[in-house]
């Protein structure tokens, strides 16, 4: 489920990637929050965020992003040692029958 706050977010920044091309060459653009799209009037010029509680949900979202993606490496990763796992038991049941009946490795 997503929520209203990452739609905004992920909206904001759109735009700001993807800035209008049809905009005058020499007109300014005003900036403007990435998580809510407020104005940023009176801030900095390299302000992303008009305050505290945007940067907390930027920054929130930002984690919750790189938790997702390290879960889906982990998930991958125990899915290829499950697979090496069961290839190892297959191998020590061979070896055991082998051995079980006189044979040689």
């Amino acid at each position: 489920m997503t929520s209203m706050s990452t739609i905004a977010f992920r909206t904001a920044r759109e735009s700001q990637d993807n800035p209008n091309p049809n905009a005058e060459v020499g007109s300014q653009q005003k900036a403007a929050c990435l998580v809510c799209g407020v104005a940023l009037v009176s801030r900095r010029s390299e302000a992303r965020y008009c305050g505290g509680r945007c940067r907390v949900i930027a920054s929130r979202e930002r984690r919750r992003a790189d938790l997702q993606e390290r879960l889906r490496q982990a998930e991958h990763a125990l899915a290829s040692a499950a697979s090496v796992l069961g290839d190892l038991r297959l191998l020590v049941q061979q070896g055991s029958e082998g051995i079980v009946k006189g044979g040689s490795l």
